[in-house]
């Protein structure tokens, strides 16, 4: 029963120097003075000499998209998009045609077209309905006894 304990014993000992002696083989990286490269969009840092990881990836940084131009990292250039595109807003008497996200214009504002006055309605745009002045009035004329007419709409009373 002794012969076994120390056969144990002797065992363990050389086991232990063993491993000892091969740990360096195993921890190469623990050992290593890294140089790390910069850590990109994508990637952590990384040692150029065993390939250890330091840190986390930086991530993408993107850029706004707009009417013309994609959204798109600032850092490595990665497009995700395509432009937004515009969004027209239709001209009216008094604004032009324009993009509603960045102003761009395209036609210019259609200007008002008004009728003519009458004796009863003042000049009004056919576009957006806004009258200026006033109605003419009517210019009677008394044709017989009991008949007056309109000299400019030809309304009688």
């Amino acid at each position: 029963m002794k012969k076994n304990h120390l056969l144990v014993t002797v065992i363990l000992s050389l086991s232990i120097v063993l491993l000892l002696s091969l740990q360096p083989a195993f921890s190469s990286k623990a050992a290593c003075n890294h140089s790390y490269a910069a850590a990109t969009c994508t990637s952590p840092k990384k040692c150029t000499k065993c390939g250890a990881l330091s840190g986390s990836a930086l991530g993408h940084n993107f850029t706004a998209a707009t009417c013309t131009r994609p959204a798109v990292c600032k850092r490595c250039g990665v497009v995700i998009s395509s432009p937004i595109g515009h969004k027209f807003a239709a001209a009216t008497c008094t604004t032009p045609e324009k993009c509603t996200i960045c102003g761009f214009v395209t036609k210019p504002a259609l200007g008002h077209n008004y009728t003519a006055a009458t004796c009863t309605s003042p000049q009004k745009c056919t576009r957006c309905g806004r009258t200026i002045g006033n109605s003419l009035g009517h210019n009677w004329t008394v044709v017989s006894p009991n008949v007056t007419r309109c000299n400019r709409c030809g309304a009688t009373k």
